[in-house]
């Protein structure tokens, strides 16, 4: 995994993650992950625009330069080949709510429980495997 180093750049505006090396993933277990999250919120705090306007393009282009994933109790981050992350405070925040998200049904995944979401991000099935149990969840 590469060294991953979190940073305030500009004038305090936009968030970089910077890494060691050029990649294009790294893996962490799901309780990395929710440090990892917990260190994103840090800095984001320390963005001192939040007001700042984008532009739904920029939004979209900086929120989809990221995909989440998990398998078993490991988070997996992927992302274009480079060396380094930039965000604004608005996307930075909606990587740190699905990094929580993806590690989190990663913790779940451990304990046996599978969640299915639906195109809305909403839970609409829970699914144990150690008792077999499916619950729907109505109205979603």
């Amino acid at each position: 995994m590469p060294q991953i180093r979190i940073e305030v750049e500009g004038d305090q505006c936009r968030l970089l993650i910077a890494f060691d090396r050029f990649c294009d993933h790294f893996a962490v277990p799901w309780q990395d992950a929710f440090a990892f999250a917990d260190a994103l919120d840090l800095a984001i705090s320390d963005i001192t625009d939040p007001l700042d306007v984008i532009s739904v393009g920029e939004l979209d282009r900086e929120a989809n330069q990221v995909r989440l994933n998990h398998r078993g109790e490991v988070v997996y981050v992927f992302f274009a080949w480079s060396d380094r992350l930039r965000f604004s405070w608005r996307p930075a925040s909606l990587f740190r709510d699905a990094l929580k998200t993806v590690a989190q049904d990663a913790r779940l995944h451990g304990k046996g429980v599978h969640l299915v979401y639906n195109s809305r991000g909403m839970i609409r099935q829970l699914f144990n495997r150690k008792t077999g149990c499916t619950q729907h969840i109505p109205g979603r």
